[in-house]
């Protein structure tokens, strides 16, 4: 385990709390190993953000681990155009007991937790009681390239995605998991349009996942570009189960959309004891229903 805390010293081994290494920069530099773990000072703020992009490390079977420690999360803050934790190694990660706080204005769009393929397929992504806030275009940004580069075995657990241009945003995952997270107040706000923003939790092109116990709500409110906002979205994904889920409230300035939730084409799809009320235009909706295929609602 390697310990960070702004009373340290990158010369530091990093070993101990009382050898504990100073900046983010530091992990980003380091000869990571698959196994790590990087423990930052609970209470503590950083500034910057750790960028793994580059390292072709990862074994699905042995997890690189970001956490805090102490008994409350460390707080990373991204300035300007920066992801706060950026991934493209081929898999085995865990990011767990963190703030992560952005730009939501930034240009180009960023995600809080930045994970893709790089022409590289990932396996088992682990993403536990994370706060994230103010991420241009999504708090979670997970993106495979294609069906042949996918990513594999996802978990999303008690996480709180708030006031990004989006919750979430994940395509080409098989295997993924949402369970117990809150989605809310997540709006595009800049003048210009950008990708679709306004979404609680933003899934697309993905196979066998479910999003369970979560919260998508008062999404889309203030959203300024045109359409595609609301609760949730499920976008050509086959195998995908909504289950005991609330989606309050959610709207679009334009009028267009602010659905509950919405399925958008697709194969399997199961609606279940959901929750859903006072959204702008319908609680769950179908669009493209010559492409959607044995969806079953509430």
């Amino acid at each position: 385990m390697y310990f960070i805390s702004p009373k340290g010293n990158d010369n530091n081994s990093g070993l101990f709390e009382n050898e504990a290494w100073q900046t983010l920069k530091k992990i980003s530099n380091f000869d990571v190993k698959p196994g790590d773990i990087f423990a930052l000072e609970g209470g503590a703020t950083f500034e910057g953000n750790i960028d793994l992009s580059w390292k072709d490390i990862g074994d699905p079977n042995q997890l690189i681990t970001i956490t805090s420690y102490g008994n409350v999360p460390a707080t990373i803050i991204c300035k300007g155009e920066m992801s706060g934790i950026v991934y493209n190694g081929l898999g085995g990660l865990k990011i767990s007991d963190l703030i992560l706080i952005g730009d939501v204005m930034a240009k180009p769009e960023h995600g809080g937790i930045n994970i893709g393929t790089a022409g590289k397929q990932l396996s088992n992504i682990q993403i536990y009681n994370v706060d994230i806030s103010g991420f241009s275009l999504a708090g979670i940004l997970i993106v495979a390239e294609s069906e042949l580069v996918n990513i594999k075995n996802v978990i999303i657990k008690q996480c709180d995605l708030h006031h990004n241009a989006n919750g979430t945003h994940i395509s080409g995952v098989e295997n993924l998991l949402i369970v117990d997270t809150k989605a809310n107040n997540n709006d595009w706000i800049r003048d210009d349009d950008g990708p679709v923003g306004g979404f609680g939790f933003a899934i697309y092109t993905c196979k066998n996942s479910a999003i369970m116990c979560c919260h998508g709500n008062y999404n889309g409110l203030l959203t300024r570009n045109a359409g595609g906002h609301g609760g949730a979205i499920v976008s050509d994904c086959d195998f995908c189960t909504l289950d005991s889920c609330v989606f309050v409230g959610n709207g679009d300035p334009t009028e267009q959309d602010g659905q509950g939730a919405c399925i958008y084409g697709g194969y399997n799809c199961l609606v279940k004891n959901c929750f859903v009320s006072r959204n702008l235009n319908g609680g769950i909706s179908l669009f493209h229903d010559q492409f959607c295929r044995n969806v079953v609602g509430c």
